[in-house]
């Protein structure tokens, strides 16, 4: 979805958390650590806390600004 392009990200590379450093994305879901057993789905997500948060304070500034 386009609304969410910019906020949730995906990846089905093998990273390790120092490779999502200054990652703007809030969350990126991390396909290969990701699983289903049964009907428990487990979703892992990596994230840079303070680069996530700094962009969506910029995404919201942009959006009232109009």
């Amino acid at each position: 979805d386009n609304s969410m392009q910019s906020i949730l990200g995906f990846s089905t590379e093998e990273l390790v958390s120092s490779d999502y450093t200054n990652n703007a994305h809030s969350v990126t879901i991390d396909a290969a650590l990701t699983s289903v057993s049964g009907s428990i789905g487990k979703i892992f997500g990596w994230y840079d806390n303070e680069a996530g948060y700094a962009h969506r304070i910029k995404d919201f500034l942009i959006m009232t600004e109009s």
